[in-house]
């Protein structure tokens, strides 16, 4: 068995914001069938940053998300700028959003966001060893408050459901190998 991708017949740019843009596709499915009306958000990539203190200790923010219209607990993220690279763009945002930085960088992978309705990517990184540069930048949409949290502490915290944003339930359970590994938590 082979899935046939479809064949773009033509495409247009419906909306556009400094944020993100609505794609309509006409599209040719694999039975001849034509769908002129799929809709696609163009956004730009991502960086989602699970940073852990000298003391390893989670930084996690609290802000205002109003797409879900809830204050909301997550780890540091944020837009890749364009041409920008994705550890470029993790370390400016983790000191950004937080006013500290990391020594040790790990990317822990590109994830696609949403598959059926757009069309970027999330790049998770592991932060080791963050410092607080007494430096945080947010820009006038944004009130961040962070706190600081064992790994224990926020592995319950997922467990429970109290972080439940994709990305960082995604965050950690790719970094739980590397944690295991230089022994910052006993198993997985």
């Amino acid at each position: 068995m082979s899935v046939t991708p479809w064949k773009r017949l033509s495409s247009k740019v419906v909306f556009t914001t400094p944020w993100f843009s609505i794609r309509q596709d006409t599209c040719q499915l694999p039975d001849a069938s034509v769908i002129d009306d799929y809709y696609v958000a163009q956004r730009p990539d991502a960086v989602c940053i699970f940073a852990l203190t000298e003391d390893n200790r989670a930084i996690v923010n609290t802000q205002y998300k109003h797409g879900i219209g809830k204050v909301c607990r997550e780890f540091p993220a944020g837009m890749i700028d364009t041409n920008e690279d994705p550890l470029h763009a993790a370390q400016r945002e983790l000191e950004e959003e937080t006013g500290y930085r990391a020594k040790e960088w790990i990317s822990l992978g590109k994830l696609i966001v949403s598959p059926t309705s757009a069309n970027n990517y999330d790049h998770v990184f592991l932060a080791l060893e963050c410092t607080p540069t007494g430096v945080q930048l947010n820009d006038a949409r944004e009130e961040i408050e962070h706190e600081l949290v064992s790994v224990s502490q926020l592995v319950k915290n997922v467990y429970v459901g109290e972080l439940n944003i994709i990305w960082v339930i995604s965050a950690v359970h790719l970094a739980l190998p590397h944690l295991v590994k230089r022994g910052i938590i006993d198993r997985i």
